[in-house]
């Protein structure tokens, strides 16, 4: 009787030693949390866990979830699982190709550097057969900072009995019907998602909600647009600014360049536009006003019921200075160049002082990007004045008309290579060009004066 009194009492001990020995293995993983399954649908779910906390270790190395058709965690036959690289968090994983109508088990759990934790078993049960295919059949960056998606609803009863259907979308994670951005009523259409973040992955889902309630999704799509990178704006006067900007791409570009106005979101037309690549000249701007400037890519993609193919990039905005002292144009107070250019009109008879700083490019007296100002110029007609001696847009120049003799003779630069980066003062007719590309200039020359005497011919 003694011995078998001892024996059970050794057995008893030694099944709680091991009993006792498991529970402390699995109390040294972290503390992981079972929550319930979510977006729920006939074929796909989510299921949700939380690390909560993770026994003084740094870090949880793999997350996942046993699941399967049956209710034991032994004989869950299936795993999904990730590295995971927070002390503790939330956790999710989308599972696809389910049988409708069926129920299944879940449990989570965690592993750190000193064993596995699991949260209890939870289950969920698929929707019924779905009479509702919803599916995402195009998602592509366009452009730039943009998303073109395309999808389809096919279904075996009324059309009327689809409550809703559209898209959802999201940064970096998987969208549903409570995110910010839906689309409604996209049905068997496209759609244009812009003003998006740059270099960004989008997560896109369409879905139709049923009069019953039943909402389905569509397998996510995950999209990286593709981003435009603005310089700062450089080279401020009262009258002009410079900028550039560049895209990560180069495919199905039509054109791009750069709008501006005083309004940070102008209506349609309003505005000014260059187009082409950069850098890019601002000009003909008020002194002391705020400017916002946009880059902007125009594809040359196109679908029906997508009229918007002009994409724009964020915009910076910049303040021009007050007007400052631009003189009266006389001998003993010329206009400065910037200054004669500002006025945009006509004036008999006035000094103006500038840089020589080149001659316009052949075939473009009126663009305002081209200056020649190398070696060897073939241009004698004009010379090119700028408040800046290395200015190298013909819109912040004065376009000084050569007369025929000494002046002309002495003055350009086909003869004169040496008098490239000089100041000088001269006199004559300011004039405003307005048919095409407008500029300022300076013709009927009568006299002319180099600011440095030694210079003088």
């Amino acid at each position: 009787m003694k011995n078998h009194s001892f024996l059970a009492l050794l057995t008893s001990a030694l099944a709680f030693f091991l009993l006792s020995g498991c529970l402390k293995d699995e109390d040294k993983g972290p503390k992981v949390k079972t929550s319930a399954a979510t977006r729920i649908t006939g074929t796909t779910v989510v299921l949700n866990g939380a690390v909560i906390y993770d026994n003084k270790v740094q870090i949880t190395y793999e997350t996942g979830f046993y699941w399967g058709l049956e209710p034991e965690p032994g004989r869950m036959e299936h795993t999904i699982s990730e590295p995971f690289v927070q002390l503790r968090g939330d956790f999710e994983y989308l599972l696809t190709n389910l049988e409708p109508n069926t129920t299944y088990y879940f449990r989570a759990f965690g592993e750190n550097e000193n064993g596995k934790g699991y949260g209890k078993v939870e289950s969920f049960t698929t929707h019924p057969e779905e009479n509702t295919i919803v599916n995402i059949t195009q998602a592509i960056p366009y452009a730039a900072h943009a998303i073109y998606a395309s999808m389809e609803v096919t279904f075996n009863f009324p059309q009327d009995y689809i409550k809703e259907w559209g898209y959802c979308i999201a940064e970096e994670r998987l969208p549903t019907l409570d995110d910010e951005v839906v689309i409604k009523n996209k049905y068997q259409g496209n759609h244009l998602f812009y003003d998006l973040k740059g270099n960004t992955n989008y997560h896109l889902r369409a879905y139709a909600i049923l009069k019953d309630g039943r909402v389905f999704y569509s397998l996510p799509e995950i999209v990286k647009t593709r981003e435009i990178q603005m310089d700062p704006i450089s080279n401020i006067t009262f009258r002009s600014a410079v900028t550039d900007f560049s895209i990560d791409f180069s495919d199905n570009i039509e054109y791009i360049g750069l709008r501006w106005h005083t309004n940070p979101n102008p209506a349609w037309g309003e505005g000014t536009w260059v187009t082409g690549r950069g850098p890019y000249l601002m000009a003909n701007l008020e002194p002391g006003t705020t400017y916002y400037v946009k880059p902007f890519v125009r594809s040359n993609l196109y679908w029906p019921h997508i009229s918007k193919r002009t994409i724009y990039g964020p915009y910076k905005k910049f303040i021009t200075p007050p007007l400052p002292d631009i003189g009266q144009g006389t001998l003993h107070d010329p206009y400065t160049t910037n200054g004669a250019i500002y006025l945009k009109t006509s004036d008999e008879t006035v000094w103006v002082k500038g840089y020589i700083v080149g001659v316009p490019k052949s075939g473009y007296l009126y663009s305002n990007s081209a200056i020649n100002n190398t070696e060897p110029f073939t241009e004698n007609n004009y010379i090119l004045l700028a408040e800046d001696p290395d200015e190298v847009f013909m819109g912040n120049t004065l376009r000084v008309t050569l007369p025929a003799g000494n002046i002309q003779y002495y003055l350009n630069l086909v003869q004169n290579p040496e008098n490239l980066g000089k100041e000088i003062m001269i006199e004559g007719d300011l004039y405003r060009y307005t048919s095409g590309s407008p500029f300022t200039g300076l013709r009927n020359v009568t006299e002319y004066m180099f600011v440095d005497k030694n210079q003088q011919k």
